[in-house]
């Protein structure tokens, strides 16, 4: 079992505990995606707990995380009533949605990652097309009380939702129909998921608990469980007849869906269970509790199966002086004993006032540059002469205590810097008579439905970028080729030329820093 505490803990009078609130695996299980009540986001590599990218674009507390099926985006739910969809490699925000529904509470990708689903206070569930450039298809209206949980069926075009009304709705993704109905439980159902074949729905409930549910039948078929605590979250292996269930009581028990009987049971979570899920392979377990605390573990293990590897177990806390230090203890998992202990980064006086000393001009630095200008930590660490842990905990730092605005890229290194949140450049709310996120004609600057050809005011066609294929608005961050003059986002044409070299249309070979010019708009003449 591996643990990670990260960024939980007390800092000082003027800053708010940030306690995970969400987690989610990639597809391929090598990262972990953690949100936060501050609405911040964080990626971690499983294996080494290294941090690879810190996002930050909501307000409030995060409600939900997923990754679509390939791994490339990630989107975000949240009690800001946003959801972001992010390039879960670069941490640039591709989308927002946003509206008049209220706090976000449970989203949903399909398998083929063409659909996202999103649930939310005004109990109502949305679908998004996304090959269509997230364009609202459906809105689903049944539920009577808050949704809790949404999934799509692995095999079918179908989608389930749970709710606070002791219901479990079954609708058709094509015509958005209620085709089925749950009904069993005596209290609010919070979690449900379904089988890998798309046949069996196991749902869990504050009445303590779990039933198994036949999906294409829409009938009860079993209950597996009932204890004195309410269930908060519930999850079906990919690969084996296994349910894990999360309650009230700090207690995880796996149960064998064709005997009923408890296979394992975990204490080892000092709070409420908020959240299990498994690795899409079902080799890992992914386990949160209310007070923030994650904790991975190795299936087979907790199965039963003998793996006598060593373990290491790293707890990572945000320290007074909001500097992140790593202890480590290593395992012997055959003789149960400690071999080793490990404590990196413990500052001495020269380093802490070094960092002291950067805390207080980096900003001022930072305050000098453009929009969108970039700096590299290894401009940072040849300024300071420091190395290049001490460099990223600054930042990540002065990020979190919102003395700089940007964006840090663990991947490659580099801060960029915006003058403007991202979230924030169009900050009014949409009209009640949509929930869609308002685009702009990149000519004239009047609102646009982006799956149009042309501007119905101005009948210029609608303006692209080449490289992430999204609308041009018409107060976007352009960059422009110097040589053919093709406009795209300013942060995707750099990172394109970046990677490849070239300009993505006229592949003339080009410097991403001198001949990716900004865009100016030219003041309109005065008749």
């Amino acid at each position: 079992m591996n643990s990670i505490m990260a960024h939980q803990g007390k800092t000082n009078a003027k800053s708010q505990v940030e306690v995970c609130s969400a987690v989610t695996f990639t597809p391929n299980s090598s990262v972990i995606a953690t949100g936060y009540d501050s609405g911040f986001i964080r990626l971690w590599n499983v294996e080494s707990k290294k941090e690879l990218l810190v996002l930050k674009g909501h307000k409030e507390k995060i409600t939900s995380l997923l990754f679509s099926p390939d791994g490339k985006l990630l989107i975000s739910g949240s009690l800001d009533r946003r959801i972001i969809v992010w390039d879960a490699f670069l941490g640039h925000i591709i989308k927002i949605l946003r509206g008049y529904w209220g706090a976000v509470t449970s989203l949903a990708i399909n398998n083929t990652g063409t659909m996202l689903a999103s649930a939310t206070a005004d109990n109502k569930i949305r679908l998004w097309n996304i090959k269509r450039n997230w364009k609202k298809t459906q809105e689903l209206k049944f539920h009577v009380n808050t949704i809790t949980k949404i999934a799509f069926s692995p095999t079918a075009n179908l989608l389930a939702s749970a709710s606070w009304d002791h219901k479990i709705i079954l609708w058709k993704v094509a015509n958005g129909k209620k085709v089925g109905e749950l009904k069993g439980h005596f209290g609010p159902i919070s979690d449900l998921s379904y089988s890998s074949d798309g046949k069996v729905i196991v749902t869990g409930s504050s009445d303590g608990t779990i039933k198994v549910w036949d999906a294409e039948k829409a009938k009860e078929i079993r209950v597996i469980a009932a204890i004195d605590s309410s269930i908060s979250s519930v999850a079906y292996h990919p690969k084996r007849r296994t349910v894990v269930g999360g309650s009230h009581d700090k207690i995880i028990r796996i149960w064998d869906t064709k005997t009923n009987k408890i296979i394992n049971t975990i204490t080892d979570h000092k709070d409420a269970i908020l959240s299990v899920s498994f690795s899409l392979d079902g080799s890992l377990l992914l386990t949160l509790s209310v007070d923030g605390d994650i904790k991975i573990w190795n299936v087979n293990e907790l199965l039963g199966v003998k793996d006598t590897r060593i373990l290491t177990q790293v707890k990572e806390a945000l320290t007074l002086d909001n500097v992140k230090r790593v202890v480590t203890n290593v395992w012997d998992e055959t003789f149960g004993k400690l071999v080793d202990k490990k404590e990196e980064k413990v500052l001495d006086n020269e380093t802490e006032a070094l960092r002291v000393r950067m805390l207080k001009e980096l900003p001022e630095l930072f305050s000098l540059m453009q929009d969108k200008e970039e700096m590299s930590l290894t401009d940072i660490q040849t300024k300071y002469k420091c190395e290049q842990p001490l460099a990223e905990d600054i930042i990540v730092s002065l990020l979190k205590e919102e003395k700089i605005n940007g964006s840090f890229n663990s991947f490659s290194g580099v801060l960029t810097i915006h003058k403007v949140h991202s979230d924030d450049i169009h900050d009014e709310e949409l009209p009640s008579v949509s929930t869609d996120l308002v685009q702009t004609c990149f000519y004239c600057g009047e609102p646009i439905d982006e799956s149009l050809v042309t501007c119905p005011a101005c009948k210029e066609e609608i303006a692209r970028c080449p490289v992430c294929k999204m609308t041009l608005n018409f107060d976007s961050e352009l960059g422009v080729c110097i040589y053919c003059g093709v406009k795209g986002h300013l942060s995707h044409m750099k990172e394109a030329v970046k990677v490849t070299g070239s300009c993505p249309v006229c592949r003339k070979e080009i410097s991403w820093d001198s001949e990716i010019t900004r865009f100016k708009r030219e003041p309109k003449k005065e008749n």
